[in-house]
């Protein structure tokens, strides 16, 4: 196995190396810059509700659809009186990373998987509203717009 890997390696290496000939690539990021180009990602979640309103076309006599698109702001969503210098200073401030801040809003207690059965510690604490909310929804719709 070891020798498999050596040659792979050895193979790996000298295909990366012949690359004297080709087409210079290093303007190959401008996509991002054109108008009107979205990531794949959100290209495909576009295209998908845009087919489900074709759907919903073939099968209920409509004529018009109207799509609202607004710009979201997420964090006035969570605190509607954050303003200023609010947006920088989030939950997670003066914390050297999101370990250290989840583990802050836990009070240190145990992540096991015994306090994830129900009547337990993460159970209730996911059930009794605690669980930060997703605002993947509210992000689309502002990039998209």
């Amino acid at each position: 196995m070891k020798e498999r890997i050596t040659t792979k390696a050895m193979h790996r290496r000298n295909r990366r190396s012949r690359l004297r000939y080709r087409k210079s690539r290093f303007n190959n990021r401008t996509k991002s810059k054109l108008k009107g180009w979205l990531a794949p990602s959100l290209q495909h979640k576009l295209e998908s509700q845009l087919k489900i309103i074709d759907e919903i076309h073939k099968l209920l006599p409509i004529t018009k659809t109207v799509v609202e698109v607004a710009n979201f702001d997420s964090q006035k969503m969570q605190n509607d009186i954050i303003q200023g210098v609010d947006y920088q200073q989030g939950n997670r401030m003066g914390f050297g990373n999101t370990r250290e801040y989840v583990l802050h809003r836990d009070n240190h207690k145990c992540h096991s998987s015994p306090n994830h059965k129900k009547s337990k510690f993460l159970y209730n604490w996911c059930h009794d509203g605690k669980k930060v909310k997703n605002f993947k929804g509210a992000t689309f719709m502002s990039i998209i717009r």
